[in-house]
């Protein structure tokens, strides 16, 4: 039966539907015909006044009998629009009309629409119909520009059309039409109907937007057919075309009471039908149905004298092989496989409670209107010490197990939002008071109709006790069992609190081991591992037991010191009191693996504790002092000055400097003359200068010590090297300084590089310099470590020309053995020796030591900072023959030099 109405109404849907189609279609068709029709008598219109206007010369506008006459030659105007047409100049005012009975000579419209978007647009206009002002009828006018020769709109020509009264204009032809059709064309612009076939229609307004959604579908450009309830409240089939010339469109509508007349018989009927079938098959199938159902009734019956037998052992019997028979079968399997459900659900409900005896975690089921325990497993019992029957019937808040009660809360409010809250960090109080750490999860569940909290409680004490442990390690120096850098952090912030809190001062004491890294690279790791485990020993020995020693890392130290005086004097006093002991117990002898080796160490103090303030900010202070213990001599100790920081900082802008003027090339060159015992200028030492535009000319003497601290010796190196080369050449090609020798000063970090051979190669043979023209000058100093590889190096550049001077000689490390087998050129006497040559016995010794020994190993000997004539004179009775100070020449800059070889040269 449901088929049959199934089918009845998808019939009746169909044929709504098609029905819908086909009048739509033929309706659709009718209203496009006639929207083009009326876009096309519109284009007719305006083209007709457009070419009126065109024939309308300028100086017609200031002549009305002019134009008057020229409008009344134009036949179509009064033809074709059936209340004629007029002119109006720039103010919107005719000044000519046809026919000129009409009396608008003279009428200002400058009002209407169709005279307004002319002027504004200089386009075609078809304006809103509206009532005539002397027709009293509704109108409809038209209006086109009127150009000048610059194509200036200097007027409008409009036309109006009469709507009351037949007109070429929209002249709908009702033969298109039905019986019962109508037709509509509105103004989508204005909402507006222009004409309708109720005559007192026309003009009438739409409703609003909004009001009704498929009229606004219509005023907003929709094209096609639909059915909905029109402004009439009257529910019809509407076909719409637009008119786009206008701005309007063309509706044909007809009542969907006569459109859809037809079918309402044939749907009568057919539901007539359809109801005496449905009754015929009602009847027919409760007749089967009672047939089929007598055995199934009967069946029914013994089941029901049957029911106090267990029903997963009774078993029905029916005689028949037919679709009952087979039922009854079915039911009897059914049966089957419901008691051997009962069998598995028995044995899986055997398995949760022994799950639940024997879990070791505590399982608990609690009522959830009271919190009463229902039931809790062994393992509550070991973890919280109550057994089940001092719990089960009492509220777990009573027992007092949480040790606090937010988590509670926040534990219960989780489970009434979800129904279950997992893995819940919190601390529980066991019977005798003791704290459990632990994590608990929950699942709300049923039993016996009421809502009940399954829990299970995880012991992580030793998980705890674990994570504490692995903390501790994090906060120790494996090596020496001390505390580390990250415990200093976290204490340093615990010593400030307390400190400010008592009004106490507390000492930071920075020990750095003197020479360790000559103990590793001498006898190794294993045995510096050794050293920094005995040095932590005698630390612990010696700090207090409120003062904590730490390493943070190599062979620096660190000692907090606590709970000194508030007065900064004797707090001063008590943190001088254990530096000492320091310095006294680390400095004796240490056995180290049967062999004893003596250290020491320098000490760096800082009193911290009465501000806030960072741990890093304390340990540079102390570092600060600890360097300044080891420029003091090491083995001593000094306490933080805030002078030191300025220096740092002075230090760390100068740096700076150094690094920017490298990059902006800011650095020169000066050449001090060296000349022979005629006064004969026989080469020159190049001198670096810093040309800063922060500190002036900066002597070398203020800022090499920290270039070669820093690195910046290397780059600065290589441009003074370049420098020079660069000169060479210049001078090369003069025969009078082609001879001259250029001195460049090399340093013991600049020798020692890898590279220092090929790239004093690389620069000779860029720059084009002559390499026996370039006399290196290095110090003593360069032997110290890698003596064997200093040699070799200086064998290779002497290979290629290059020439050695050993500068400051007998001011450092002198070792005979390696100066014969140095390949120099010269030696050259320091300054300190010719000083005071003339009165100290030992400086003139000296002198005349290091000359005889030039002339035994076949070096030149060049004395360097004669300043007297009577020094350069006791230096040639010595046998000295090469001289260099101010007595000939201060260092000059380039330009000063080339007018001072220029005079020398002069004949």
């Amino acid at each position: 039966m449901t088929s049959i109405w199934s089918l009845v109404l998808y019939a009746d849907r169909t044929l709504k539907r098609d029905i819908h189609d086909l009048l739509g279609n033929q309706q659709y068709l009718t209203a496009s015909v006639l929207a083009a029709e009326v876009n096309h008598e519109i284009e007719n219109a305006l083209h007709a006044l457009n070419r009126v206007a065109v024939n309308i010369r300028p100086e017609m506008m200031t002549d009305g009998n002019a134009l008057q006459v020229s409008l009344e030659r134009q036949p179509l105007l009064q033809d074709r629009f059936n209340a004629g047409a007029f002119v109006v100049d720039m103010n919107g005012v005719a000044i000519a009309s046809v026919p000129s009975s009409a009396g608008r000579v003279g009428v200002s419209y400058e009002d209407r629409d169709y005279i307004r978007q002319v002027f504004s647009s200089g386009k075609p206009f078809v304006g809103r119909p509206v009532i005539g002002r002397r027709l009293n009828t509704p109108i409809l006018g038209l209006g086109v520009p009127i150009f000048d020769s610059d194509k200036k709109v200097i007027g409008v020509l409009a036309s109006i059309v009469n709507l009351s009264e037949s007109n070429a204009l929209i002249a709908l032809h009702k033969t298109y039409l039905n019986k019962d059709e109508r037709f509509l064309i509105v103004d989508t612009r204005n909402r507006l109907i222009v004409q309708a076939s109720e005559e007192n229609r026309t003009m009438e307004l739409l409703p609003p937007e909004g009001v009704n959604v498929p009229l606004d579908r219509f005023i907003r450009g929709f094209e096609g057919t639909m059915v909905f309830t029109n402004p009439l409240n009257e529910e019809v089939l509407a076909s719409v075309k637009s008119i786009p010339v206008a701005g309007w469109y063309a509706a044909i509508v007809l009542p969907s009471r006569i459109a859809f007349a037809p079918i309402r018989n044939l749907e009568r009927n057919i539901l007539l039908a359809a109801f005496l079938f449905t009754l015929i098959a009602g009847c027919l199938t409760w007749w089967v149905l009672g047939r089929q159902l007598a055995p199934l009734q009967r069946v029914a019956a013994r089941l029901a004298m049957s029911r106090d037998v267990n029903q997963t052992e009774l078993k029905l019997s029916y005689g028949r092989d037919d679709e009952i028979g087979q039922l009854i079968e079915a039911f009897n399997g059914l049966l089957a496989d419901l008691a051997n459900r009962q069998k598995l659900l028995q044995e899986s409900t055997e398995l949760h409670r022994v799950a639940f005896r024997t879990s070791p975690d505590a399982v608990t089921i609690t009522r959830l209107s009271d919190g009463c325990y229902l039931d809790v497993n062994d393992g509550f019992t070991k973890l919280f010490g109550w057994t089940r029957d001092e719990v089960v019937g009492i509220p777990s808040i009573k027992l007092g197990i949480w040790h606090d009660l937010k988590d509670r809360t926040s534990f219960m409010e989780q489970l009434r939002l979800t129904g279950r809250c997992e893995s819940f960090e919190t601390t529980f109080i066991e019977k005798n008071g003791r704290l459990i750490p632990a994590i608990v999860s929950g699942n709300t569940i049923e039993l016996n109709g009421e809502l009940c909290l399954l829990a299970v409680t995880h012991d992580i004490s030793m998980r705890k006790a674990a994570l504490i442990e692995i903390q501790e390690l994090s906060y120790t120096d494996t090596m020496t069992g001390l505390p580390n850098r990250k415990f200093f952090d976290r204490q340093f912030k615990l010593s400030v609190s307390d400190s400010v809190a008592k009004n106490e001062l507390c000492a930071l004491v920075y020990i750095d081991l003197d020479n360790f890294k000559s103990l590793n690279e001498s006898f190794g790791h294993d045995k510096g591992d050794l050293l920094l485990k005995k040095v932590a020993r005698r630390i612990k020995e010696v700090v207090g037991v409120d003062d904590i020693a730490m390493r943070i890392g190599g062979d620096k130290f660190l000692i907090l010191l606590q709970h000194l005086s508030g007065e900064q004097e004797l707090a001063t006093t008590q943190a001088q009191s254990i530096g000492d002991k320091v310095l006294t117990v680390l400095s004796q002898p240490y056995y180290l693996s049967g062999l004893e080796h003596f250290t020491t160490c320098s000490l760096g103090i800082t009193l911290f504790g009465n501000q806030d303030e960072r741990a890093s900010e304390a340990l540079n202070r102390a570092e600060l002092a600890m360097y300044q213990a080891k420029s003091a001599g090491r083995n001593t100790y000094r306490f933080y000055d805030r002078r030191m920081q300025l220096e740092v900082s002075a230090r760390a802008t100068m740096e700076s400097n150094l690094r920017e003027a490298l990059r902006n090339n800011q650095f020169i060159l000066h050449y001090q003359p060296q000349v022979d015992e005629f006064g004969q200028i026989v080469g020159l030492e190049s001198l670096i200068r810093w040309s800063s535009p922060q500190y002036g000319m900066v002597p070398p003497a203020d800022f090499i010590l920290l270039a070669e601290e820093t690195g910046l010796i290397l780059p600065i190196g290589i441009w003074a090297l370049e420098e020079a080369c660069l000169q060479l050449v210049q001078w090369s090609s003069i025969p009078s300084r082609a001879h001259l020798t250029i001195a460049v000063n090399v340093s013991a970090s600049q020798f020692n590089q890898v590279d220092f051979v090929p790239m004093v190669m690389d620069t000779i043979h860029r720059t084009g310099a002559k390499p026996h023209n370039l006399k290196l000058e290095i110090t003593e100093s360069v032997l110290i470590n890698q003596a064997e590889s200093v040699i070799e190096k200086m064998k290779l550049l002497k290979g290629i020309g290059v020439q050695f001077s050993l500068d400051d000689f007998g001011t450092g490390f002198s070792s005979l053995s390696y100066l014969k087998r140095m390949p120099l050129d010269q030696l050259k006497i320091d300054q300190s020796f010719i000083r005071d040559i003339l009165v100290d016995r030992n400086d003139e010794a000296i002198a005349r030591t290091v000359i005889e020994l030039g002339k035994t190993l076949g070096f030149s000997v060049i004395a360097e900072g004669v300043e007297t004539q009577a020094q350069r004179n006791a230096l040639f009775a010595l046998g000295c023959v090469l001289y260099q100070g101010y007595l000939f020449s201060r260092p000059l800059p380039i330009d000063e030099l080339e007018g001072y070889l220029a005079a020398k040269h002069s004949p």
